[in-house]
């Protein structure tokens, strides 16, 4: 028997739903992040053995994990903004953070109408591979080398 996206979420904590976005959606969030990525600090997603170092200056947490603090892009809008995007997250909090029956998913001012428009912008995820990380970790490439950006 399959599990629903809710039940995958709320037994592992993390879910992929496939097909959601779009190859066009994805495309121009690909492309808008990387603009931003150059724009904001000098990192070229095509070059990342000389320019990854800067990934560091867009985090506050110095590159760690990879989170980046780029929160209202007009391509991250977008993407959030996405009608089958947004059913999937009201879905999701409607089976956790909204309906406040489980304490792992406590939210701070307790349940919540899921389908209202709530923000839900937050940081987002840039892995690079660690021969990268590790490059610019030792001081190789431009940029501070802070962190696994």
């Amino acid at each position: 028997k399959m599990r629903s996206i809710q039940d995958t979420f709320r037994e592992d904590g993390v879910v992929v739903v496939k097909n959601v976005l779009s190859p066009d959606s994805i495309r121009e969030a690909r492309q808008g992040l990387h603009e931003t990525l150059f724009t904001k600090a000098g990192v070229s997603a095509e070059n990342l053995e000389e320019t990854g170092g800067g990934l560091a200056s867009l985090s506050s947490t110095g590159g760690a994990g990879g989170v980046l603090d780029i929160f209202y892009p007009p391509w991250k809008l977008k993407l959030l903004e996405d009608a089958r995007m947004w059913d999937v997250v009201t879905s999701l909090w409607e089976a956790s953070y909204a309906a406040g029956d489980d304490p792992i998913f406590a939210h701070t001012f307790g349940p919540f109408d899921p389908h209202r428009g709530y923000a839900y912008v937050d940081r987002l995820c840039f892995r690079v591979p660690d021969r990268i990380s590790d490059l610019h970790s030792a001081g190789g490439g431009s940029g501070s080398g802070r962190g696994r950006g």
